[in-house]
């Protein structure tokens, strides 16, 4: 009231110690207050407060609905012809199939009394206990069936790369990584990107308070920050 009116009023010490709560947008003074009950009365304050909190929260969670560009992980210099590409075609379709299998079988065991009847021809209950797929055995085997297809790693993650994003994309991804991921990053590797880089005078795109600016990247090239 001084402030507005000149006019000083000593409040009350019983009112200025158990005056509670406080206003919601006292939070951020520190964080004394921040541990307090706070009120989140409808002040123009409050809502002020509200509105930067909703406005920080879309920009650090909201995910965008951008498509990946799959290209990156393709070299188009690197070609392949059609029967290569149908026989890799034929090994990912088992390596759905046999995956799923596989995958239904050890849900079976961990739920052994329900699925009984189905699986005391072929597993104990005191085995199904501590059955565990060794998913490594089964990768090894397609990524050797894969390199003998197509010993070309750039060619074959070209194929995959294909298979899982254009033919099937809704189907497993992680096949395309067992098989050819050395392949996948020197196709990447080649490619060039354009990144964030933090910059401190100024000039440039300012994102969260953080100013930053586009940088060519390319191959084993560092950018800082």
């Amino acid at each position: 009231m001084y402030a507005k009116t000149g006019v000083l009023y000593v409040v009350p010490r019983h009112i200025a110690k158990y005056g509670r709560p406080l206003p919601y947008f006292m939070k951020y003074r520190g964080q004394y207050y921040a541990n307090q009950k706070l009120s989140k009365s409808n002040s123009n304050m409050n809502r002020l407060c509200y509105a930067l909190e909703r406005w920080d929260n879309q920009n650090r969670w909201t995910r965008r609905k951008m498509p990946f560009d799959y290209s990156v992980m393709i070299d188009q210099g690197v070609t392949y012809d059609e029967e290569t590409y149908n026989q890799v075609r034929e090994v990912y379709l088992e390596y759905i199939r046999e995956m799923r299998d596989l995958s239904k079988f050890q849900a079976m065991c961990r739920n052994y009394d329900r699925y009984k009847s189905e699986l005391e021809d072929q597993i104990t209950k005191a085995q199904a206990r501590d059955f565990e797929i060794d998913w490594g055995v089964y990768y090894e085997a397609y990524k050797r069936r894969c390199a003998a297809i197509c010993p070309d790693q750039r060619r074959l993650a070209n194929i995959v790369t294909k298979l899982c994003y254009e033919e099937y994309p809704k189907k497993d991804k992680k096949f395309m990584w067992i098989v050819a991921e050395n392949g996948i990053l020197e196709n990447i590797r080649q490619v060039k990107h354009r990144l964030p880089k933090r910059v401190f005078d100024g000039v440039g795109e300012t994102y969260l308070g953080k100013c930053y600016t586009w940088v060519d990247y390319e191959g084993d090239d560092v950018i800082a920050e």
